[in-house]
C-alpha cells in the first residue's frame, strides 16, 4: 500500500519552512520599518533643537545688543543734557558777576559824586562864613560838617547795597548752578535707571525665548525618540512572542492498520515530528535568550537617555540661574555706580557752597574794613577841615581861604582813598566769584564724566554676563541633544540587531526541518 516508511514526510519540511520563511520575514520588515521610523525621528529632533537652539541664541543676543546700544544713547543723551545745564550755569554767574560789578560802580560814582558836591558845598559855605562874619562862619562849618558826615554816609549806604547786591547774586548764581547740576545728575539717574530697565526686560524676555525653546525642543525630542524606540521595540518582543514554539498538526491521516509497514511509517512520522518540536523549542528558547537581554538593553539605553535629557534640563536650568545671578551681579554694580557718583557730586556741591562762603566772607571782611578804613579818614580829614576853619576864624582872611583849600584837598583825598577800597573790594569779590564758578564746573564735570563711565562699565558688563549665559545654554543643549541622538542611535541599533539575530534563529530552524528526509 505504501512506497516505504518515510512516504509522506516530504510535505512536512515545506509547510514548517513557509511558516518560519512568514515569521522571518514579518520581524525583518517589522525591525527595517521600525529602524527607518526612529532614524527619521531622531533627525527631525536634532533639527528642531539645532533651529530652536539658533534662534532663541539669535534673539538673545540682539536683545542683548539692544539693550547695550539703549543703555549708551541713554548716557549719551543724559550727559549731553548736563553739559548743556552746566554751559547754562556758568553762563548765569558770569552774568550775575557782571551784574553786580555794575551796580558797583554805579554805586562807587554816586558816592564819588556825593563827595564832589560836598566839598563844593563846604567851599562855598566857607567863602560865604567869611564875608559875613564869625557866626556865618561857624554855621558854615556846622553845615559842612554835616554835609561832609552825611555823604559818607551816603556813600557807606551804597556801597553796604552794592555789597549785599553782589552777595546775593553771588548767591543766587551759585544755587541756580546747584540746581542745574542736581537736575543732570536727576537726568543721568533717570538714564542709566530707563536703559538698565530695558536691558533687565530684553534679557529676561531673552532667557524666556531661550529657555521655552529649549525645553520644548528637548521635550519633543526625548518624546519623538525615546517613544518610537519603544514602539520598535514593542513590535520586536511582538515579534518574538508571535514565533510558534510548535508545528501545527499536519493534514496527514493514516488509516489504523496491522500492517507493519504501517506502523513503522507512522512511528518514523511521530518520531521526525517530535525531532522537528524539540528543534523549533530549542530555536524559540535561544531567540528569547539572545534577544531579551538585547530587548533589556535597549530599554536601559532609554532610560538612560531619558536621564540625559532630564540633565540637559537640568544644566539648561543652573545657566539661567547665572545669568539670572549675572544680571543682578550687574544691576548692583550699576546702582553703587550711581550712588558713588551721587555722592561725590554732593561732596562737591557742599564743598563747592563752603568755598564760595568762605570767599565772600573774606571779601565782605576786606570790603567793611576798607570802608571803615576810609571813614576814618574821612572823618580826620572832616575834623582837621573843621580845626583849620577855626583856626583860619582865628587867624584872618587869607588863613582861612588857606584851611579851606586844605580841606578841600583832604576831601578829595579821602574821596580817592575810598574809591581805591571799593575799587579792591570789587576786585577781591570778582577773584572769589570766578574761583567759585571754577571749582563748582569743575566738581560737576568730574562727577558728569564718572557717572557716564558707570553706565557705560554697567552696561558692558550685562552685556558680557547675557553673552556668557547664552554660550551656556548653547553648549548644554548641544551636549543634551548629542547624548539624546546617541542614546537613540544606539537603542535603535540594539532593536536591529536583536530583529537580526530573530530572523538568523528562525532561518536556522527553517533549514534544520528543511533538511529532514522525503
Amino acid at each position: 500500500m505504501f512506497g516505504g516508511p518515510t512516504q509522506g514526510l516530504s510535505s512536512i519540511g515545506p509547510a514548517a519552512g513557509q511558516a518560519v520563511q512568514q515569521g522571518q520575514q514579518a520581524a525583518t520588515q517589522a525591525a527595517a520599518q521600525a529602524g527607518a521610523a526612529a532614524q527619521g525621528a531622531i533627525a527631525e529632533a536634532q533639527t528642531a533643537v539645532s533651529n530652536a537652539t539658533a534662534a532663541a541664541a539669535g534673539a538673545a543676543n540682539g536683545a542683548v545688543a539692544q539693550a547695550q546700544q539703549a543703555a549708551q544713547q541713554a548716557a549719551a543723551q543724559a550727559g549731553a543734557a548736563a553739559q548743556g545745564a552746566l554751559n547754562q550755569a556758568n553762563q548765569a554767574m558770569d552774568a550775575a558777576r557782571a551784574a553786580a560789578n555794575d551796580m558797583a560802580q554805579n554805586a562807587l560814582a554816586q558816592a564819588n559824586q556825593a563827595l564832589s558836591d560836598a566839598s563844593q558845598q563846604a567851599g562855598a559855605a566857607a567863602q560865604n562864613a567869611l564875608a559875613q562874619a564869625q557866626a556865618a562862619v561857624n554855621d558854615a562849618k556846622n553845615q559842612a560838617k554835616a554835609i561832609a558826615e552825611g555823604a559818607l554816609s551816603a556813600a557807606s549806604q551804597a556801597l553796604d547795597s552794592a555789597m549785599q547786591s553782589a552777595e546775593q547774586a553771588a548767591q543766587d548764581a551759585i544755587d541756580n548752578a546747584m540746581g542745574m547740576v542736581d537736575n543732570a545728575m536727576g537726568l543721568i539717574e533717570d538714564g542709566v535707571g530707563n536703559a538698565l530697565n530695558a536691558a533687565n526686560t530684553a534679557i529676561d524676555q531673552a532667557q524666556a525665548l531661550l529657555r521655552d525653546a529649549a525645553t520644548n525642543a528637548l521635550q519633543q525630542a526625548r518624546e519623538a525618540v525615546i517613544d518610537n524606540a519603544r514602539d520598535v521595540l514593542g513590535q520586536v518582543a511582538g515579534a518574538l512572542a508571535a514565533l510558534p514554539t510548535s508545528f501545527p498538526n499536519l493534514p496527514i491521516d493514516f488509516p489504523a492498520s496491522d500492517c507493519p509497514y504501517v506502523r513503522m511509517l507512522q512511528d518514523e512520522l511521530a518520531r521526525r515530528m517530535a525531532q522537528a518540536n524539540n528543534a523549533l523549542g530549542n530555536a524559540v528558547g535561544a531567540l528569547n535568550d539572545i534577544a531579551g537581554p538585547m530587548l533589556d538593553q535597549a530599554n536601559n539605553a532609554l532610560d538612560q537617555a531619558d536621564a540625559l535629557a532630564d540633565q540637559a534640563l537640568g544644566a539648561m536650568d543652573d545657566a539661567m540661574a547665572a545669568l539670572d545671578e549675572a544680571q543682578a551681579t550687574a544691576n548692583a554694580a550699576a546702582q553703587e555706580a550711581l550712588a558713588a557718583a551721587k555722592d561725590a557730586v554732593q561732596q562737591a556741591q557742599q564743598a563747592v557752597r563752603d568755598q564760595a562762603a568762605a570767599a565772600i566772607a573774606q571779601i565782605k571782611d576786606a570790603v567793611n574794613g576798607m570802608k571803615q578804613q576810609a571813614q576814618d579818614a574821612a572823618q580826620g580829614a572832616i575834623d582837621q577841615a573843621m580845626a583849620a576853619v577855626d583856626s583860619v576864624q582865628q587867624q584872618a582872611g587869607d588863613a582861612a581861604q588857606e584851611a579851606i583849600s586844605s580841606a578841600q584837598g583832604a576831601a578829595a583825598q579821602a574821596q580817592q582813598q575810598v574809591t581805591q577800597a571799593a575799587q579792591q573790594g570789587l576786585a577781591q569779590a570778582n577773584q572769589g566769584a570766578q574761583a567759585a564758578q571754577q571749582a563748582l564746573s569743575g566738581a560737576a564735570q568730574g562727577a558728569l564724566n564718572n557717572a557716564q563711565n558707570a553706565a557705560q562699565g554697567a552696561a558692558a558688563q550685562a552685556g558680557e554676563a547675557a553673552q556668557g549665559a547664552i554660550a551656556n545654554a548653547q553648549a548644554s543643549i548641544g551636549q543634551a541633544s548629542a547624548a539624546v541622538g546617541q542614546a537613540a542611535q544606539g537603542a535603535v541599533g540594539a532593536a536591529q540587531s536583536a530583529a537580526t539575530g530573530a530572523a538568523g534563529a528562525m532561518g536556522n530552524a527553517a533549514n534544520s526541518l528543511g533538511n529532514l528526509p522525503g
